[in-house]
């Protein structure tokens, strides 16, 4: 259903979203050549020829449901949505700890670059707070994220995750200083 709340409203989706979400890069035919963008969106749109343009939330699950019944492992099929969505079970299931230690390297180097190497502690409480746009004198995972984006650390929002829940020592969905 995260696939289809992506791009649904009022529990319906207009083909026009879901051809602007449907990731066509894992398709085969279209890896080969075989079948441009275009095409391959089509024939995905065309398994809902009822629709007349938007699909319903029942339609959607239909869809996945028979496609599920094809498809002989779980993880398999997860994988499937997972990559004509661009979307992830588990947000941070699929950043690994070395893009993780990465991602912290290139913050720390940001944050030193910044701060001209001091590790003075005003200094860094200055700069928190800057991030720290509803002034509670936490991070939400959002402020995080434009965190990065202001840092010119430009990442999808599983590396944001995936950070946030190591800065978030006490797991209360906020960052303290």
């Amino acid at each position: 259903m995260k696939a289809f709340n992506s791009v649904a409203r009022d529990g319906k989706a207009a083909f026009h979203d879901l051809a602007a979400q449907f990731n066509v890069g894992s398709d085969a035919e279209y890896q080969r050549g075989t079948k441009n963008q275009e095409q391959v969106v089509a024939e995905f749109l065309s398994n809902f020829p009822e629709a007349k343009g938007v699909v319903s939330r029942q339609e959607f699950l239909d869809y996945y449901t028979d496609i599920s019944m094809t498809v002989t492992k779980d993880d398999d099929f997860v994988a499937l949505i997972e990559r004509q969505w661009s979307i992830y079970e588990d947000e941070d299931a699929a950043v690994n700890r070395a893009q993780l230690e990465d991602l912290i390297r290139a913050l720390r180097l940001k944050l030193k670059v910044i701060t001209n190497h001091s590790l003075e502690e005003y200094i860094l409480k200055k700069i928190f707070n800057d991030f720290d746009t509803n002034r509670s004198d936490s991070l939400t995972p959002d402020e995080l994220h434009a965190m990065l984006n202001k840092l010119q650390l430009n990442v999808d929002s599983r590396y944001s995750a995936a950070l946030f829940k190591v800065f978030d020592k006490n797991g209360d969905g906020h960052i303290d200083f």
